[in-house]
């Protein structure tokens, strides 16, 4: 078996915070908004709540691993128009190596900056390939002559950055 606390954040009247350990055998994974390993694991242990009158952030926290840790990719779902459960097919993805620092509760104070810089890197992320979209989408339209002309364009104006550099 292996360790884990879970910490509860009440944001309502009282901001109260409680601490919960137990033990766990398996990582239950939801794919059904996630199609990888750390986001599915980080939605399963970090996941907030609303009762209506307050809202609880809750967190999970590894204390001990266990010698062998295993995940449970949750593939059906209860699919309330139907009444009926639903597998779901979703392409699920994971590396060879797994590494679980970012759960480990000793690094919990190293963990926002963490998130800070991943949240960052994923919109840039994000951004770089809406650009690529975009020029991939009129590359379509355009001839070779515009082509030429775009990177005569762009070598103009690095020869000017060039030269205002010099007469710094």
């Amino acid at each position: 078996y292996g360790k884990q606390v879970e910490t509860t954040e009440c944001e309502g009247e009282q901001g109260t915070e409680t601490l919960e350990e137990s033990e766990f055998l398996m990582v239950l994974l939801n794919i059904e908004r996630s199609n990888n390993l750390y986001e599915s694991w980080d939605q399963a242990f970090r996941y907030e709540a609303d009762s209506g009158t307050n809202m609880y952030k809750k967190k999970r926290w590894i204390t001990k691993i266990p010698q062998i840790l295993t995940f449970n990719i949750i593939r059906v779902v209860y699919d309330h128009k139907t009444n009926m459960p639903t597998k779901l097919h979703n392409e699920f993805s994971f590396d060879k190596e797994i590494y679980i620092d970012r759960f480990i509760a000793e690094n919990a104070l190293r963990f926002p900056d963490f998130m800070n810089t991943l949240d960052s890197l994923k919109a840039k992320k994000q951004a770089l390939e809406e650009t690529l979209k975009k020029y991939q989408h009129q590359s379509k339209d355009l001839l070779y002559t515009d082509y030429m002309r775009v990177a005569r364009q762009f070598i103009e104006k690095q020869l000017e950055v060039k030269e205002e550099d010099k007469e710094c």
